[in-house]
Formats: C-alpha cells, sequence, structure tokens
C-alpha cells in the first residue's frame, strides 16, 4: 500500500502527477498498471495498461497495481478495489500495490466505516510515496540528482537531471531546462518524448494537447516544458525526421563531433 496525495489532485492544478509512480514501480519489477481511462492518454514510459472489471479478474493479472483516489473509488461503476483485494488473497505469492491519496481510503461497499487499511490488516505494509521514492533513490545511487523534490518526485525526471549533469557538466537551473532543447544531452530522454508528440493531434491542438497528456506525470513547470516542446515541434515542422537531425546536430554543440 502506497499513500500518495497526488493521486487524489483535482483538476484545478496546472500539474496533477497522479502516476508519477509508475517509473519507480517499474524498476522495482511491477508491469502491470490499471487506473481510470482519462488518465490514460500518454505513457511516459512503457508499461502494460490493464482496463479491468470485476467480473474480468483472473490470477494472471499479478504483479499488478492500481492506482485510485477515493473521489473515483466512490463513482466507478465497479468494485474493482475489493475484487482486487479478494483475488490476490485468494492466489498463492501474487502481488497487488494499491496506490490511493490518504490512509481514510475506503472502499465503495464499506459495511463498518473502517479504512480499508485497518479494515484490511494492511497498516504494517503502508509507506508514503515521498519516504519510499527517498529510500529508493538512496539505494541505487541516485540522490545526488540536482532536482529537488519540490520539483518532481518522478523517477524519469531525476535520471534526466543527473545525465544532464553529466553530460554538460552543470546543473539545470530549473525542472524546464530538462527539455530546452536548444542545450540538452543527445541522449536525453526528452526526445523521446518530443517525437511522440511530433503529430498531427498536437500541430492542431498546440500546448493544450501537451499540457494535457503530460500532467498526469508532472508536478511542476509543466507551462515551460510544453513551450518548450511546441517550439521545438514547429521549428521541425512536426517532422520525427527532422527532431531526429536536430537531436543529432546537438552533438557539435556538446563538442563530440561524430566520430
Amino acid at each position: 500500500m502506497i499513500i500518495d496525495p497526488r493521486v487524489g489532485q483535482t483538476n484545478r492544478r496546472p500539474g496533477r502527477a497522479e502516476l508519477r509512480s509508475i517509473p519507480m514501480l517499474l524498476e522495482l519489477g511491477v508491469e502491470n498498471f490499471t487506473f481510470v481511462d482519462n488518465l490514460h492518454k500518454y505513457e511516459l514510459v512503457d508499461f502494460n495498461y490493464k482496463k479491468v472489471h470485476g467480473e474480468q479478474l483472473e490470477g494472471n493479472v499479478f504483479p499488478i497495481c492500481q492506482i485510485i483516489s477515493q473521489e473515483t473509488e466512490f463513482h466507478s461503476d465497479y468494485d474493482i478495489t475489493r475484487s482486487l483485494l479478494n483475488l490476490q488473497r485468494s492466489v498463492a505469492s501474487s502481488t497487488l500495490i494499491l496506490v490511493i491519496d490518504s490512509v481514510s481510503f475506503v472502499l465503495k461497499v464499506n459495511q463498518n466505516g473502517k479504512p480499508m487499511i485497518e479494515d484490511w490488516g494492511l497498516s504494517g505494509n503502508t509507506f508514503k510515496y515521498e519516504e519510499l521514492f527517498l529510500r529508493f533513490l538512496e539505494k541505487f545511487g541516485l540522490n545526488d540528482s540536482p532536482l529537488s523534490f519540490f520539483e518532481t518526485r518522478n523517477l524519469v525526471f531525476h535520471e534526466m537531471a543527473i545525465q544532464y549533469v553529466r553530460e554538460l557538466g552543470m546543473k539545470p537551473r530549473r525542472f524546464s531546462d530538462l527539455f530546452d532543447y536548444n542545450s540538452i544531452p543527445t541522449e536525453s530522454y526528452a526526445w523521446k518524448i518530443l517525437k511522440d508528440f511530433a503529430n498531427e493531434k498536437t500541430q492542431v491542438e498546440g500546448n493544450e494537447h501537451i499540457h494535457q497528456c503530460l500532467r498526469a506525470w508532472i508536478e511542476h513547470d509543466i507551462t515551460r516544458i510544453a513551450n518548450h516542446m511546441i517550439d521545438t515541434l514547429q521549428r521541425c515542422g512536426f517532422d520525427q525526421r527532422k527532431i531526429e537531425k536536430l537531436r543529432r546536430n546537438s552533438l557539435t554543440r556538446e563538442g563530440k563531433g561524430d566520430g
């Protein structure tokens, strides 16, 4: 059980980051994820998205992580959380991770009014996401990231920031510098993200499309990030081949040449 308050953020926040735990959980061996459909606009990293309903659940769904807020639990047409908990207890050596927004989270159908953690005896296996993320960075030697935890607790961006320092020999001034395509390293993951948005939908909807897709992954600086991306996409005519040419040209800026 992981408690991440960001899972319960409302649409009023520019960057909600409900899915920020996925990159870390992937590194820990979880490949299957399920969450409300309207969050599945863009996959920052590769994972298996499972759209599950109670009557379709089978043991081979494990290991799986469900990311769900209290509001979603109450308004869902299915009692998925309870179904997953019941199935997990019936399948030997199965792994179920629930990322919820509060320790007071209660199931959709609740007979005794107790929080799920208390009702299902899960208090000994409950962690705050912020603490778990810090422990992960320390264990895998990533705690020298130049980004603060206030800026992001998404593993992808801390890895990008470490690479930025290693390749360029200086720290990014702010989070959005990781998406400044005039200066980022040639092998930065930001180039892959940019190519993902080189399409007609982005060309028509512009910054708003980027914003809507990335807000489930990013906590802060999302407007500047979207601006960097749309400026570069427009310069390259939303053409992946031109983006790749620009990326390769950045080798010269880094003083590496082409070999």
